[in-house]
């Protein structure tokens, strides 16, 4: 490959890759926290000497993603109402935890191109340099 042609090589893949952003961009994603798979998790702390009352930790989220957490105590967890309070602030919080996941991925994803066309360029440029130094006799 010519040195002219890497530029409008890395030119193309650059208007690729931001068509495809563009594309993610402009797709109207609906979030149904019905349709989303929550992960609820509850610790029960042992309870210590200055303390009456056993802590529980509450986390709530999505997979992949760092969770929601609160804490009560555990009578107060027996009346339900800190899971409730907790589900309640999961679905207000969930499009934006969404959305901040969509954005890593778009970003570990074009990371990933950049790295590839990296590596290419670099096997190209050393396969080049190779064909070069060789001497043929006919």
């Amino acid at each position: 490959m010519s040195p002219i042609d890497k530029p409008s090589l890395m030119k193309n893949q650059e208007d690729s890759l931001l068509e495809n952003a563009e594309k993610i961009e402009n797709q109207n994603f609906s979030i149904s926290f019905e349709k989303v798979v929550l992960i609820i998790g509850v610790q029960i702390l042992a309870q210590s000497e200055d303390e009456l009352e056993r802590r529980v930790i509450l986390s709530s989220g999505i997979k992949g993603e760092p969770p929601l957490l609160s804490s009560c105590t555990l009578t107060e967890l027996l009346t339900g109402i800190p899971i409730q309070e907790t589900l309640q602030r999961l679905e207000q919080k969930l499009p934006e935890i969404i959305e901040t996941a969509r954005n890593r991925k778009k970003i570990k994803q074009e990371v990933q191109s950049i790295s590839n066309h990296i590596t290419t360029s670099q096997s190209m440029s050393e396969n080049s340099v190779e064909r070069s130094t060789q001497i043929s006799f006919f």
